[in-house]
This record gives C-alpha cells, sequence and structure tokens, in this order.
C-alpha cells in the first residue's frame, strides 16, 4: 500500500468537520433552524472532503502513475545514453587536444627544417 493509497483511504478535514457538524446538528435537532444549517453544513462539508479525495486519485491516476512508470523506465535508459555521450565528447575533447599538440609539434620541426635548410646555402 502506497502512502498515497493510504491518504485517500483517511478521512480529510473537509470529512471530520462534516461530520462534526452532522453530530452537532444532530444533537440540536434538526427542528431547529441552527441544528438543520449545521446538519446542512456538514453534508456540504463533507461532499468536499470526497471530492477532495476523489481529485487526489485522478491526480495520481493520470499523473503521477504514468510520471512514475516514465522515471523507472524511460529515464534509466537517458541517463545511461547521457553517461556514454559524454564519455565520447570527452574522448573527442583529448583527442582533438592531441591533434592540435602534434599539429604544433610538426608546425615546430617543419620551421627548424626550413631554417636549416636556408642555413646550409
Amino acid at each position: 500500500m502506497t502512502k498515497l493509497d493510504r491518504r485517500v483511504m483517511k478521512p480529510t478535514n473537509f470529512e471530520i468537520l462534516g461530520n462534526s457538524f452532522i453530530e452537532a446538528g444532530n444533537e440540536i435537532g434538526s427542528t431547529y433552524q441552527y441544528g438543520s444549517v449545521l446538519i446542512k453544513v456538514g453534508e456540504a462539508e463533507r461532499k468536499l472532503g470526497h471530492l477532495e479525495k476523489e481529485f487526489v486519485q485522478k491526480s495520481s491516476d493520470c499523473l503521477l502513475q504514468p510520471l512514475k512508470s516514465f522515471l523507472e523506465g524511460q529515464m534509466k535508459t537517458i541517463l545511461k545514453e547521457k553517461r556514454i555521450l559524454d564519455s565520447k565528447r570527452l574522448n573527442l575533447d583529448a583527442s582533438k587536444a592531441r591533434l592540435k599538440k602534434f599539429h604544433e609539434s610538426n608546425s615546430h620541426k617543419n620551421e627548424v627544417n626550413i631554417f636549416l635548410n636556408f642555413c646550409s646555402y
């Protein structure tokens, strides 16, 4: 049983308040105007509580469950591929640095060879 299931089963604050109003209205008596108003307000509060539970359940079914399944399935694959791409990017950067260093050293050797050839004439 998940935390959300326990929350849906537990009475909401609106339901508790509604039940308290209904109890108080019944104790006063529905024949009195104050008692009948308490009962009507209590029923409205209880209805709000049921609607809140329904909203939480529908939100879970339509948003949270699909999101959870995405995170458990697709997100693992995405993170794995991201790690691979990061690794390949680092390898590419290292290769570019080595190539640049190689070209710089070859350029320097060519300059030295040109100078030596010039001096030998």
